[in-house]
């Protein structure tokens, strides 16, 4: 718990909308849907969100040219967040997105810090070339500059010198979010600041942690591993507790069960990348539970357990390539946002468009089974749709509600289906002007745990952007 949050009452308020994001702009218990937000200078983009498994790569525009009607705009891209929501930028860096950053911010990276609209917002202490760098700011900014920061990655040890920096800093705003890849630093951390928005490395969490997790009156966001916990009751003394991610949640041992969730009532969204679940049984009891994604998580075949799951307003199941029954998704009468398992038939997505028409995010990356997408074109609140499929794209030139399409070329699409899509595609774009439209690929590559925790680390990024395809086509 913060020393110094009286301090600084003052001078953080313009940062509320970070510190309680998911109840920043309507009543604490309404369900927000995403923004679609535009990031210039960007390449690729994704959020710690119902969105985690997919990325947004370099906006598409139209083209003159005969044989390129569509071209990739360098340094833009798109990503779907709301207040509060970690957004991860490539090649800049990391940011909580706020609501002062509105729906175009201006995202760079200046050595060790991320600075969105001219406004340092996050520092990589220790970053190399210039390990100095982020230190200097700290000890050189005015506490107005401050007062702005929302986000610190801690790496190396702390000493006094340090410290006494990360003090000043907390003087003038203690809510700032953290990664921490140092367990001896945490302990000092957790005392000096008043964090919204924590990961952690340590594996499990001893015992002095958790009493220092307990004691975060503030904290709504987690993320961390449970590779090899058997216990996890430790989550449920967390008071404010909104938004859990999760790394490696799989069996301590090959005859034990993966372990099961205590019950959280203050739980809206949960992120689960890379499990060995079969079924839901582990989500557990969760009564208030808004949001439930599932990445990459081959094993899971069972959806039974969403019986169990009346209110979610959104249900990502990216990549879960074991999943083939959607029939449980028919229970949830409240669906707002879905993403689609790459399993899914043209059957399934008719069945999905008919129950749930009040979807206003769709995403089906990697369904390479949907050949038609005239039944999203009649949901009359759609607003995003990621269709990465090999589905004619033409249909959603009657989409008037559309705002957002995300494409994706599969990777045995031959050049004259190419090129036909990017004509339907043109087409699409000229029934819509206003229609903003983005390459999405799904979030596939290294360690689940790398890329939940530490993707400003993470060689995906590198590697996706080497895999992008040259302008003209869809990614």
């Amino acid at each position: 718990m913060s020393l110094c949050r009286s301090i600084a009452a003052v001078l953080f308020g313009s940062l509320t909308a970070f510190a309680c994001g998911s109840c920043a702009d309507a009543g604490e218990d309404a369900w927000q849907p995403p923004r679609i937000v535009k990031l210039q200078g960007a390449e690729s983009a994704f959020s710690y969100s119902p969105m985690y498994g997919t990325v947004f790569g370099h906006a598409l525009q139209r083209n003159d040219e005969e044989d390129e009607p569509v071209d990739a705009v360098e340094n833009l891209t798109y990503v779907l967040a709301r207040p509060g929501e970690l957004v991860m930028a490539s090649p800049e860096g990391m940011f909580p997105y706020a609501v002062g950053d509105g729906t175009s911010p201006t995202v760079q990276a200046e050595a060790a810090r991320t600075v969105v609209s001219s406004v340092t917002v996050t520092l990589e202490l220790d970053k190399p070339p210039d390990e100095e760098d982020a230190w200097r700011w700290l000890r050189d900014a005015p506490p107005e500059a401050l007062a702005r920061v929302r986000f610190l990655m801690s790496k190396e040890s702390l000493d006094a010198k340090k410290l006494a920096a990360l003090r000043r800093l907390a003087e003038a705003n203690p809510r700032v979010g953290l990664i921490n890849e140092n367990e001896t630093n945490l302990p000092a951390l957790l005392k000096t600041f008043d964090p919204p928005w924590l990961s952690i490395q340590q594996n499990p969490p001893d015992r002095d942690i958790q009493a220092l997790l307990a004691d975060e009156p503030n904290l709504h966001t987690l993320l961390l591993s449970v590779e090899n916990q058997e216990d996890l009751t430790y989550l449920a003394k967390l008071p404010k507790l909104r938004t859990l991610a999760l790394g490696d949640w799989k069996s301590p041992a090959k005859d034990q069960p993966v372990p099961v969730l205590p019950t959280m009532p203050t739980l809206r969204t949960l992120i689960v990348f890379g499990s060995d679940m079969k079924d839901l049984g582990p989500v557990g009891t969760q009564p208030n539970l808004e949001e439930l994604a599932v990445v990459l998580t081959e094993t899971l075949t069972d959806l039974g357990g969403l019986k169990k799951m009346p209110g979610l307003r959104a249900l990502s199941l990216t990549n879960c390539k074991a999943v083939k029954d959607l029939s449980a998704v028919s229970r949830l009468k409240h669906l707002r946002w879905l993403a689609l398992p790459p399993e899914t038939s043209q059957a399934q997505f008719q069945t999905v468009c008919t129950e749930h028409p009040d979807l206003e995010v769709l995403m089906a990356v990697g369904c390479e089974k949907v050949t038609d997408l005239a039944p999203a074109a009649g949901l009359k609140r759609l607003r995003v749709l990621c269709a990465g499929t090999a589905a004619p794209l033409a249909p959603l030139a009657n989409a008037k509600s559309l705002k957002l399409l995300g494409v994706h070329t599969p990777k045995d699409q031959h050049e004259a289906e190419q090129e036909k899509m990017s004509r339907d595609l043109v087409r699409v774009m000229e029934a819509n002007p206003d229609l903003a439209v983005v390459q999405a690929s799904p979030l596939c590559l290294g360690s689940g745990w790398i890329l939940l925790l530490a993707p400003m680390t993470a060689a995906a990024w590198g590697l996706a952007r080497r895999r992008s395809r040259p302008a003209g086509r869809h990614g």
